[in-house]
């Protein structure tokens, strides 16, 4: 088949991709109060209160990371693109979001920047990943400079501050936070005088 004839399929699609995409109107998102909440959820939105507890959980590559869904108020959600044949679709004019889960001491178990699929205003099944320093505990010398069951035994008592912030297109930026504790269920819990 000529090189050409591969050209065809493409520039017929990429009119009809372009033709879908409408302009950001920054005015009309002006018009309504901005707002972001935090929650939990791997498929539906569940909001987070002060003090809840989540729960971690094992990813299937072998990192661990806790679900996030954010809901959003006054923040351009991005349009879907039209995929072309085997490419897939996109998101154009999608939001960033920046996340973070810090313990009191200052050690960070979650920092992660992503750009959220807002559908309906609403993101849901974020997977917040903690951080390999945290969760492994190693040092330079690949020896555990603390035992990591004593690592996360010591983060389940200690109240966790979960912050994020999404930004849009049009500059609209929304921030919430709440403090939480997160449990690891696969650790053996020792009694304990919580």
């Amino acid at each position: 088949m000529s090189p050409r004839l591969l050209l065809v399929p493409l520039a017929l699609a990429l009119p009809l991709a372009l033709a879908g995409c409408p302009e950001v109107d920054c005015a009309r998102q002006a018009e309504s109060t901005p707002s972001l909440e935090l929650g939990t959820g791997s498929s539906s939105f569940q909001p987070i209160l002060d003090g809840d507890v989540l729960s971690a959980a094992w990813g299937a590559q072998g990192g661990n990371h806790v679900w996030l869904s954010m809901r959003t108020q006054g923040i351009l959600n991005g349009y879907p693109e039209p995929g072309l044949p085997g490419l897939g679709a996109g998101l154009r004019d999608a939001p960033t979001a920046e996340i973070a889960l810090e313990r009191p001491d200052g050690l960070l178990l979650v920092e992660q920047s992503l750009s959220p699929y807002l559908d309906n205003d609403e993101a849901v099944g974020i997977t917040a990943v903690l951080q390999y320093e945290f969760s492994e505990s190693w040092g330079d010398e690949g020896e555990a400079e603390t035992d990591p069951t004593e690592l996360l035994e010591e983060t389940e008592r200690m109240d966790l501050l979960l912050t994020a912030e999404v930004t849009d297109v049009c500059g609209v930026t929304v921030s919430d936070e709440r403090i939480i504790r997160l449990r690891f269920p696969w650790i053996e819990q020792q009694p304990t005088d919580r």
